[in-house]
């Protein structure tokens, strides 16, 4: 039997389940899991998806908790139900992904490009996305009580029913987005660009 995938993942735990999941990872999951995870794993990663093409993957279901997935490409990916809390994410690409119900309490997400992703139902309490690029994405219903959005770009994003308490939109592009219903107590739009009527 060849022994070469198990020996390069042998010291690394038991591939987690997210908490949220309603169903367990699919096989492959788990395997791009050990991947990513595993050393060099985020390099190893981008290779590989640049040699298979950009289609969609699905890691619905996987615990990223505490991870450093800083610059991986995650783009065009089903993220359903992950847990990401306290994870790097700086300059993390999710460009197209759904995210749809996946905790990323207290995420470091600096620089991360969002552009048209699904965060609608997510838990991103205390996130840091700090110069991040989420145009046109959608967090309807999404927690996002004392995130950070500093100079984040969120052009034309939707915060329909979103809770917002507390957040800090100082300096964000926010143009065209939409705060349809979004609880906005004490936020902190100073020169935020096209700030919603309702703050």
């Amino acid at each position: 039997m060849d022994n070469t995938f198990f020996n390069r993942t042998a010291h690394l735990p038991p591939p987690p389940h997210s908490p949220l999941a309603t169903e367990p990872p699919t096989t492959q999951a788990l395997d791009l899991f050990d991947l990513l995870c595993g050393p060099n794993g985020v390099e190893q990663f981008n290779q590989w998806r640049a040699q298979q093409g950009f289609h969609v993957l699905d890691l619905s279901g996987l615990n990223f908790s505490g991870r450093d997935l800083s610059e991986a490409n995650l783009s065009n990916c089903n993220l359903l139900n992950c847990c990401f809390d306290d994870a790097l994410l700086n300059e993390t690409r999710l460009v197209y992904s759904v995210l749809k119900g996946s905790s990323l309490q207290r995420v470091q997400a600096f620089c991360a490009s969002l552009e048209e992703a699904d965060l609608s139902h997510c838990n991103l309490e205390q996130a840091n996305l700090t110069q991040a690029t989420a145009c046109d994405a959608l967090f309807k219903e999404a927690n996002l009580s004392q995130a950070i959005c500093l100079e984040a770009d969120l052009r034309g994003a939707c915060f329909d029913q979103a809770i917002l308490d507390d957040v800090d939109f100082l300096e964000a592009q926010l143009s065209n987005a939409s705060f349809k219903g979004a609880q906005l107590e004490y936020c902190d739009w100073a020169l935020a660009r096209s700030k919603p009527d309702e703050a």
